[in-house]
């Protein structure tokens, strides 16, 4: 119930509809996506938008890692609840594996197209709802992991009157930034050389997120880096798209 209805959408001129199911197989959840964005399109990298036949598979039962391994450095790590992928925080090799959002390769809705005409997204998808800043249940994404991705606020009283931004405990890494613009090292690591995860400093873990009053765990798409995750705080599917 989380995901989107596409139903009555409509695909960019050219392009068919967008396309989304998702339901229950066995101990999966299983997302079928045509990888066609649901809301308008703007072309800002060379690659051209192509459809695709996307089916992601996630555990309905996460479980939780005592060795929580990185997020790869390219491809997708999580499923937006509008079927189309998640990647990191940080762009292709060609480029460095720098940070896209820093760098403006970004579109409106914080996504672009990559090789193979993937649409996928880096930074919170804002465009995709009308109801972000300060809503504490959003959820954005499913991670491959299945844990969700949420919008990332917090009741500040008991009857949630008010509300306050989660932030990643993730910090600037002192020298290797020029004001606001991040002096990479040209290593294999890209934005994760100007980054730091301290801990404390802010309200999340390593991997973005934290263990849910209730019970359970999620990650936030916070504003910052790493802006979806930091690592996986479960054992991944496997079921990498894009």
């Amino acid at each position: 119930s989380d995901f989107l209805d596409l139903s009555d959408a409509s695909g960019p001129a050219g392009y068919p509809d967008p396309y989304l199911e998702v339901y229950c197989e066995g101990e999966d959840v299983v997302i079928e996506a045509n990888g066609i964005p649901s809301f308008t399109y703007n072309q800002i990298t060379p690659n051209v938008l192509q459809e695709h036949d996307w089916v992601y598979r996630i555990p309905k039962t996460p479980q939780a890692s005592n060795n929580p391994q990185g997020i790869p450095l390219g491809g997708s790590v999580a499923v937006a609840v509008n079927g189309m992928p998640i990647f990191g925080p940080t762009e292709a090799p060609m480029m460095g594996y720098q940070d896209p959002v820093y760098d403006n390769l970004l579109d409106y809705c914080q996504g672009h197209t990559a090789p193979g005409g993937v649409y996928h997204f880096h930074a919170r998808p804002d465009c995709l709802f009308t109801d972000v800043e300060g809503n504490t249940s959003l959820v954005i994404a499913y991670s491959y992991d299945g844990y969700p991705i949420l919008a990332p606020y917090e009741c500040v009283d008991q009857d949630c009157t008010q509300t306050a931004e989660l932030l990643p405990s993730w910090q600037r890494v002192d020298g290797q930034w020029n004001g606001d613009t991040p002096l990479y090292n040209n290593t294999s690591e890209g934005s994760w050389d100007v980054w730091e995860y301290v801990p404390g400093s802010g309200d999340l873990d390593e991997c973005n997120g934290r263990e849910l009053p209730g019970g359970g765990y999620a990650y936030y798409a916070t504003s910052t880096f790493p802006y979806f995750m930091g690592c996986y705080h479960g054992v991944p599917s496997g079921n990498m798209q894009g």
